[in-house]
């Protein structure tokens, strides 16, 4: 257990707080002051990385703050000049952005002053498995509410998958991170978001196998019967499923006939509408953010189509810098990091990457993931200049 609250504790239960509104409290003032706060606070570790020179030498760090600056350029522009399109306020974009990647030098800071440990992450683990149910169950309630039917798709399947990265955490108690490993497998899969389960079943693959590799030949056998029984709860849950739910069944008829949920419809209008674009501003700087909405009537579900449009040439390119330095980060990690924080490294970047391919992600991180970039970056940074200082030496 933690034995003293530190700022990193705080923030984290705030954003606990603020993602059970509609739970523990109605939406409201409540949550927009919540809001605020933690993006105020995430800020100032944004002003202090531009101003303090401990932090400007992290490659991916600059990466980082590169990208958070294209998305506060085009929110800014959206505020000032954009009228709101459709539902989706002017504010949402910037906000969006910022929650997602301004955190990142937060846990950055909070791991370089030693109030981000591994020990706290894995007691954050069940703090926000339980947070993740209840928004579970809450939205479900929600959507079966509004409409007639008795079985949904549930996007809330998608906040379960980024917390495998942190089950590695567990390889000394692998009993628990096999419990933990099984909830979060069950609310995917009953979430029924085909695009989540892929990424859900390629992340468990990674951890099952790290977890048989590098255990040692006693713990192996245990390694090996928990990963059977995963495998055939799966199997016994897939079954159940395909014989009791009709919606269950009608998703995987979609998944065999190549329904992608209009994703094809909306890729094909967006591709068509960029490679055909006449102007070469937008084709180079993009329509401007959100402009998706205006296009095709609803947001690409896929960040690199998501980026063209409304960052256009230059967006794609930042994106793209982005995810070499993030991937170049991983890859260099192996020399320097533990098996376990390697493979946890390595299985976030998979996640995250694997997302944007059929969804929003970059924009969309949540505090968990944010968390475990800053941390990871920190701890290779440091790692690697360590090993620098000593071959000096």
């Amino acid at each position: 257990m933690l034995k003293k609250i530190n700022q990193c504790d705080i923030y984290v239960g705030l954003w606990c707080i603020y993602m059970l509104q509609g739970v523990l409290y109605p939406s409201g003032i409540i949550n927009r002051v919540l809001q605020l706060i933690m993006l105020l606070w995430a800020m100032i570790a944004v002003f202090k990385y531009i101003f303090e020179s401990q932090y400007i030498y992290s490659s991916f760090l600059k990466a980082t703050f590169l990208l958070m600056v294209m998305y506060i350029i085009y929110g800014v522009i959206h505020i000032m000049f954009d009228s709101p399109i459709m539902r989706h306020g002017q504010y949402v974009y910037l906000q969006t952005s910022l929650n997602s990647l301004a955190p990142i030098f937060l846990f950055y800071e909070y791991t370089m002053n030693g109030k981000l440990t591994s020990d706290r992450i894995r007691v954050y683990l069940p703090i926000l498995i339980i947070t993740s149910v209840l928004l579970y169950y809450k939205n479900e309630s929600q959507v079966l509410l509004n409409t007639n039917k008795e079985e949904i798709t549930n996007n809330i399947g998608y906040m379960f998958i980024p917390l495998i990265p942190i089950l590695f955490f567990y390889s000394k108690k692998p009993i628990l991170q096999f419990v933990f490993l099984g909830i979060i497998l069950l609310y995917v899969f009953m979430g029924m978001k085909r695009g989540a389960i892929l990424i859900a079943v390629l992340g468990s693959i990674v951890l099952l196998y790290a977890n048989i590799k590098n255990s040692s030949r006693g713990v192996k056998f245990l390694f090996v019967m928990l990963t059977i029984i995963i495998i055939v709860g799966i199997c016994m849950y897939i079954n159940y499923m395909m014989s009791t739910s009709a919606y269950f069944m009608a998703r995987v008829d979609q998944t065999l006939e190549g329904d992608a949920s209009n994703r094809d419809i909306i890729y094909g209008k967006l591709w068509n509408t960029l490679l055909l674009e006449q102007r070469p501003l937008y084709f180079y700087f993009g329509r401007g953010a959100d402009s998706t909405l205006r296009v095709v009537g609803g947001f690409a579900h896929q960040d690199w189509l998501e980026t063209f449009c409304n960052n256009g040439l230059v967006g794609v390119i930042i994106l793209f810098f982005f995810f070499y330095a993030f991937g170049k980060n991983v890859w260099k990690s192996r020399n320097v990091f533990s098996g376990m924080m390697f493979n946890s490294y390595a299985t976030l970047f998979i996640i995250i990457f694997s997302k944007t391919l059929f969804s929003a992600s970059i924009k969309d991180l949540y505090l968990y993931e944010s968390m475990l970039i800053g941390y990871f970056a920190f701890e290779f940074y440091n790692l690697e200049q360590n090993d620098i200082i000593n071959e000096d030496d």
